[in-house]
C-alpha cells in the first residue's frame, strides 16, 4: 500500500488506443452556401428576417429593386424585338442574356422575362438549398451593392464535429478510425461515426 501497488486479473481489452477529446458541432463546410447578387440596389422586402430560422429549396428570401437590373433587362427585350422582327435572334439577344445570367438573374426570371416581355421592377431571389439561415446581413430598406452578403444558410442534415487533438497523440488517430460521440445536451444517446479528415496544420497557440 505504501508503494502504491495494485493487483487485477488478467483479461483481453484494447491496450491504450482508445481517446477521450473535447469536440465542437460545426457545419459542413460542403453544405454551405452564400446569397448573394452582383448588381446594386434596395432590399424592398425580407421574407426571412431571423437568423437560425429554416427554409426550403425555392422559398423567396428577399426582394430587391435595382435600376441597373431593370435595365439590363430593358436592353434584352429590345435586341430579343429586334431579333424577332428580322427573323432570327441576333448575337444580341444572346450577349445580354449572358450578361443577365452573369449579373446573378436566376434562371425563373430569364425565362419570366422571355415569357412575359416586360421588365420587372424588383427581383425576388430564393433560397438555392432547404437549411437553417446561419447569417442575415441586410435589412429592409438597406442600399446593398454587390460585394454586400446577403444570407448565409446551411444544410444541417448531416454535420460535423470538430475534435481537438494534441500534437503526441497525431500518430495514434487516422481517417477512417470509427468515433463514438456523446453531447452534454442528448445525455445516454451516442452518436456513432468515422474520422473523415485530418487537417494538416496545428494551432500555435496550444
Amino acid at each position: 500500500q505504501l508503494i502504491g501497488v495494485r493487483t487485477a486479473l488478467v483479461e483481453r481489452r484494447p491496450l491504450g488506443r482508445q481517446l477521450q477529446l473535447v469536440g465542437f458541432v460545426v457545419p459542413d463546410e460542403s453544405r454551405l452556401k452564400r446569397v448573394q447578387i452582383r448588381v446594386s440596389g434596395w432590399i424592398q422586402q425580407l421574407h426571412v428576417n431571423r437568423t437560425g430560422e429554416p427554409v426550403s429549396a425555392g422559398q423567396p428570401l428577399l426582394a430587391i429593386y435595382s435600376p441597373e437590373l431593370y435595365q439590363s433587362e430593358r436592353e434584352f427585350l429590345i435586341d430579343q424585338e429586334a431579333g424577332d422582327s428580322s427573323g432570327a435572334g441576333g448575337p444580341g439577344t444572346r450577349d445580354t442574356e449572358v450578361r443577365l445570367r452573369l449579373l446573378g438573374v436566376p434562371d425563373e426570371e430569364v425565362q419570366r422575362l422571355k415569357r412575359e416581355r416586360t421588365p420587372a421592377t424588383r427581383l425576388v431571389l430564393r433560397s438555392p438549398i432547404a437549411g437553417t439561415v446561419l447569417e442575415r446581413g441586410v435589412v429592409e430598406g438597406q442600399y446593398v451593392g454587390a460585394d454586400t452578403p446577403l444570407f448565409s444558410l446551411a444544410d444541417l442534415s448531416r454535420v460535423w464535429v470538430l475534435a481537438d487533438l494534441y500534437e503526441m497523440d497525431m500518430g495514434r488517430v487516422k481517417a477512417g478510425d470509427r468515433v463514438r460521440f456523446v453531447a452534454d445536451a442528448l445525455p445516454g444517446r451516442p452518436f456513432e461515426g468515422t474520422v473523415q479528415f485530418i487537417y494538416p496544420t496545428i494551432s500555435n497557440q496550444t
